[in-house]
């Protein structure tokens, strides 16, 4: 109904390969220090000051919710940019010790986090094991995977700053039905993808 300025930030990871879980904090901060320009940049007039901002996947793969640092770290860049962020982030499970959920989290400026959608279609081999015991048989490296992610229940319509979005995460945007889903009620189809 109306243009929205969209801010996407893309914070990288220190170094490549498989191994970003083990670089946590870095690929974090880096989305934080990525937001802090941003802020400054729209304070200063160089680029237009966004309605929302956006980061993908795994942006945070540190809790925020139990881990007051990463908290801080996300709030801080959501106060600083002065708009909603779309956190892609982890959370527990119902069982914490064995599960975890894929999530993006919208983080308010003003009232921190809040709405939350949480990946429907977790990617078998990558983020669960089915039948671990067997998988295991034929490579120990199923273990890579520590806990199993385990799915939402709803659709990924989430109110952004001014926007309704229909989001879905990753390989997700494979499944047609998912996309159904959240188009019929939003202004804006987003993909968080682990490219960070």
């Amino acid at each position: 109904t109306r243009p929205y300025t969209v801010a996407v930030v893309q914070g990288n990871v220190p170094r490549l390969g498989l191994d970003f879980n083990a670089q946590r904090e870095a690929v974090l901060r880096n989305h934080v220090r990525a937001t802090l320009a941003l802020a400054a940049d729209a304070r200063a007039g160089r680029v237009a000051r966004p309605d929302l901002v956006l980061w993908p996947e795994n942006a945070s793969d540190i809790d925020p919710m139990r881990n007051p640092d990463a908290y801080a770290l996300i709030d801080g860049a959501a106060k600083a940019v002065g708009v909603p962020i779309l956190v892609g982030t982890l959370a527990d499970g119902p069982d914490p010790a064995t599960t975890i959920r894929n999530i993006a989290d919208v983080w308010d400026p003003r009232t921190a986090p809040g709405q939350t959608y949480a990946k429907q279609h977790p990617v078998p081999f990558a983020e669960y094991i089915p039948f671990r015991s067997i998988a295991r048989l034929v490579s120990k490296d199923v273990d890579l995977v520590e806990r199993d992610f385990v799915p939402g229940d709803r659709p990924g319509n989430l109110t952004v700053g001014p926007a309704r979005i229909g989001d879905v995460i990753c390989f997700e945007v494979a499944y047609d039905n998912l996309i159904d889903d959240v188009a019929h009620d939003s202004e804006m189809l987003v993909v968080q993808t682990n490219n960070a």
